[in-house]
């Protein structure tokens, strides 16, 4: 698939922190987890459209 590396649980906390401080749902995932897993803007596209089926 093109990544390395799975979600940690750092990058879930990170995610979490940044909803709690007001930041929208969608964009703190995709900050904290979606742009640290990969630099490629094809699964990029992909992991943000998923992240966006699922919040």
């Amino acid at each position: 698939m093109g990544l390395t590396e799975t979600v940690s649980t750092r990058l879930l906390v990170d995610a979490a922190m940044l909803i709690v401080t007001g930041l929208p749902k969608r964009l703190s995932v995709k900050v904290a987890i979606v742009e640290p897993l990969t630099d490629d803007v094809e699964i990029t596209s992909a992991l943000t459209d998923l992240c966006d089926l699922m919040i």
